[in-house]
């Protein structure tokens, strides 16, 4: 975005925002996103609302869950949207969301739902698993994002192909896609008028199967 010309504000909870590249051409909002007057000052004033937050774990005793952070917020922030008049909205979303999914799929189709009942400009971006540059720590990044994304659940995601089994899993099939390609396709989208209330599954240029992923990085 600040290669493009634009000015991000970015609304951060406390005590990550070291987690901010460039932070020096941003404008920095420190607060929570379920506060609502913290999202109305976020976005008053700015071109178009990104909402790009999101969890893969959660921590129901820390109030950390899909059904807070995946739908709910993003419902205070659609309407604080509506409330101030501004019109553009995009919106990260997720590969495989459905309403009889897993609570990370559901929570994430029901904000896709609740957006495209309004009236505003919106446009969802479904990407596959995103891999990029891991930052100050020393791993290869893929790896890292592999093993973050998908291994280290409780359950790795790949065993929920076709069912809780274990024995499916090198059937699991993945089109992984870097982060800067998606970074490109949420900036193109901001002043693109044709991609208004429509949604974009977002892939890379290859599909592969959980074992020959895991054959790859092994050799």
């Amino acid at each position: 975005m600040i290669n493009n010309d634009h000015i991000p504000r970015v609304l951060v909870r406390d005590g990550s925002e070291d987690k901010l590249t460039n932070i020096d051409s941003c404008e920095v909002v420190m607060g929570d996103v379920t506060d609502q007057s913290t999202v109305m000052g976020t976005i008053n004033g700015c071109e178009v609302v990104i909402y790009n937050i999101g969890i893969i774990r959660q921590f129901p005793k820390r109030w950390i869950t899909f059904e807070k952070l995946h739908f709910e917020s993003a419902k205070k922030v659609i309407r604080a949207t509506e409330e101030s008049g501004l019109k553009r909205f995009i919106m990260m979303s997720a590969n495989g969301v459905k309403p009889n999914g897993t609570g990370y799929q559901k929570t994430k189709w029901l904000a896709e739902q609740l957006l495209k009942s309004t009236d505003l400009k919106w446009t969802i971006f479904r990407p596959s698993l995103i891999f990029g540059d891991p930052g100050s720590r020393n791993c290869q990044e893929f790896c890292t994002q592999l093993k973050e994304n998908m291994l280290g659940l409780p359950f790795p995601a790949p065993i929920f192909y076709k069912g809780l089994n274990p024995f499916n899993a090198g059937d699991f099939a993945m089109s992984p896609i870097h982060v800067k390609d998606v970074a490109k396709f949420f900036v193109q989208s901001i002043s693109m008028e044709n991609t208004h209330r429509k949604i974009y599954e977002l892939g890379g240029a290859e599909t592969v199967k959980w074992n020959f992923l895991l054959n790859r990085i092994t050799s």
